[in-house]
């Protein structure tokens, strides 16, 4: 079952609602994080000189896979236990895991100097998170997150088992449970479940309890164009919308006409319920949509004393 767990892990991406083109990704391929996984890559004369033995190794490829090989090459370092193979001049695969190395590509050309570092970040990551497949989950990890109903459907195509775990939230989206790690997460499984000896609607509960607990404050501020954002960059900012009696205070302040638009994960834009609003909130909403990583709805939201509502509008 925890073969499935990378399947779930997601993208740390942020929209910019002043953006006019495809943001540049700068983020890992997992979540942030702060520490564990050793790579080598920490040392500069370490990565010097591995840059060097990586030239050696890979200076017989074709220039376009070049960046592959150097993945792989370091991947096989940090993970001497994994099957890494190069596949294609922009993915590397590592165990059943498929890895693009588009977006690290374009880091790489656009900050040349910063390629090493960022190709170690991205490999420690992914080595936590294949370890983090065979660690059992404990109940004070479990946290919400919210998912559009694509990402749900995906999964109940490859792993109904997941899906079944899933409960519906607001028009196209719904709440996803997933095991919190220092570095990343992974999808809470059936397995867990049974070792934890909680039913699904528990689990809810304890993971929407977790998300009070540790990732509860509402830490909304101004953006220029009269709107106001709440980005804090823990991966729960739109999972917060879960805690729907903290937005109290913030929809009194809109004279109980709060709309919101959750972008992703980490932003969630919002205003007041009035003509201008709406429509820097819906623009904000689509080019979301089309630009970041693992959207989470292009609808806006309407705070009610009862609840969250789609904004018909």
């Amino acid at each position: 079952m925890r073969s499935l767990a990378l399947a779930a892990l997601t993208l740390a991406l942020a929209c910019d609602p002043t953006a006019t083109a495809e943001p540049e990704d700068e983020t890992l391929p997992y979540e942030p994080f702060n520490g564990g996984v050793q790579t080598g890559g920490e040392a500069e004369a370490n990565t010097e000189s591995r840059g060097r033995e990586d030239d050696t190794a890979c200076s017989a490829n074709a220039p376009e896979e070049r960046l592959s090989c150097h993945f792989a090459t370091r991947a096989r370092r940090a993970m001497p236990d994994a099957d890494v193979s190069v596949i294609g001049a922009d993915l590397v695969r590592v165990d059943e895991q498929e890895i693009a190395m588009d977006s690290l590509r374009a880091i790489c050309d656009r900050d040349p100097d910063s390629c090493d570092r960022r190709m170690d970040d991205w490999i420690a990551a992914l080595a936590e998170a294949r370890e983090a497949q065979n660690t059992p989950a404990r109940p004070e990890q479990l946290r919400p997150v919210l998912k559009h109903v694509d990402f749900v459907a995906s999964m109940r195509r490859g792993a109904p088992e997941l899906a079944d775990l899933t409960r519906r939230f607001v028009g196209d989206v719904h709440v996803v449970l997933v095991v919190d790690f220092p570095r990343v997460t992974r999808g809470l499984d059936p397995d867990d479940l049974e070792a934890l000896e909680m039913t699904v609607e528990e689990a809810h509960t304890r993971a929407i309890a977790n998300l009070r607990e540790h990732n509860g404050d509402l830490p909304v501020e101004p953006m220029p164009n009269g709107l106001k954002a709440l980005g804090p960059t823990d991966g729960y900012a739109a999972a917060r919308l879960l805690l729907h009696d903290r937005w109290a205070p913030v929809a009194e302040a809109t004279e109980g006409d709060l709309v919101v638009a959750p972008c992703n994960r980490d932003l969630v834009i919002m205003g007041p319920r009035t003509p201008e609003m709406i429509e820097a909130l819906r623009e904000a909403s689509i080019r979301a949509y089309r630009y970041v990583d693992h959207p989470i709805t292009e609808a806006l939201w309407r705070w009610t004393p009862e609840g969250w509502v789609v904004l018909d509008e």
